[in-house]
């Protein structure tokens, strides 16, 4: 039995549920075959997948939706493409049903969405321009990892060489550091009994005692 995972997930191999021969047979009207759509429709709604043209036979519980596209007009991967879409998601979220845990409308209703579709060869031509711009969306999000872990490891690297003065050159007749820091440790150590000397105001002849 395909669950509401299987359409989350987008993951027709995941399964909890199995049926012996007589009740399939029993739920045969709820069955699937391959290359059908199924929709998640309770709770997380909205969400799509579709079955491979090896899946297995199976039947869809409540929480699911079959969608069954006449191929000949539009092509799946472009069907899949407009069912995603924001529009059309928001078109879905205002038929929902119910309150504290949503619904998606029947399959009747949902076909009231209306859509504009172009022949098979602008549907194609569309298909391609979405998978190009989507593979360059994929490049751009592995440079930024790629930059992401680049720059991770590059501040340890950065803070040591800071410590050793090697951010930037250096003069040979510069005081070492941990020379400089012997020196100062000693005065610290030397000055450690001194008494401060203040100075006395000198009073001025005539001058009125506060």
């Amino acid at each position: 039995m395909y669950e509401q995972k299987n359409a989350i997930q987008d993951d027709e191999t995941l399964g909890t549920y199995f049926l012996d021969e007589s009740k399939f047979e029993e739920l045969r009207d709820f069955a699937v075959a391959p290359g059908d759509f199924i929709v998640s429709c309770a709770g997380t709604i909205g969400r799509i997948s579709q079955l491979s043209k090896s899946a297995t036979k199976g039947v869809i519980n409540q929480a699911l939706m079959r969608i069954r596209i006449d191929e000949k007009v539009v092509r799946p991967r472009y069907f899949r493409l407009l069912f995603e879409a924001p529009w059309f998601q928001a078109a879905i979220l205002e038929k929902t049903q119910g309150s504290a845990m949503q619904n998606m409308a029947a399959v009747k209703v949902i076909k009231q969405v209306p859509v504009e579709l172009p022949g098979r060869d602008e549907q194609d031509e569309i298909i391609r321009r979405v998978e190009a711009l989507f593979a360059f969306a994929d490049r751009l999000e592995a440079r930024l990892a790629q930059a992401q872990t680049a720059v991770d490891r590059l501040t340890p690297s950065l803070l040591a060489k800071a410590f050793r003065g090697e951010l930037v050159p250096q003069d040979p007749a510069d005081e070492p550091a941990a020379e400089l820091l012997r020196r100062l440790h000693a005065e610290v150590a030397d000055n450690a009994g001194a008494v401060p000397v203040r100075r006395r105001a000198h009073k001025r002849a005539g001058a009125p005692i506060a």
